[in-house]
């Protein structure tokens, strides 16, 4: 985070906050909880599922490979570490395909 400054942090915590914001209201009514944290995508979101276990892991993947996933790392990768069953599903997928794969599998 040194590369930024400090305007340019607290400009994206505002957005970040306005975003689960929006969030929470969508979900009212429901068990929600949000959290911003900063850091690498992999090491906070593992550091945050140690600290507070899940029943599920729900996330999506680009599916890189070779030395585009070795550059830029694997945050799935890093997830399947915790302590939770890990469901990835490719980006772009809708629910509808998922069901028909589940269906014809």
């Amino acid at each position: 985070m040194g590369v930024y400054s400090a305007d340019l942090i607290d400009s994206m915590e505002e957005a970040v906050q306005a975003y689960l914001a929006g969030i929470d209201t969508r979900l009212e009514g429901k068990n929600v909880t949000t959290t911003m944290r900063i850091g690498s995508p992999g090491e906070v979101l593992y550091q945050h599922f140690a600290e507070r276990p899940a029943d599920l892991v729900v996330m999506t993947s680009h599916g890189r490979s070779g030395v585009r996933r070795a550059a830029l790392g694997s945050v799935t990768d890093r997830l399947l570490q915790v302590p939770a069953p890990v469901l990835a599903i490719r980006a772009g997928e809708t629910a509808g395909n998922l069901v028909k794969q589940a269906r014809s599998a």
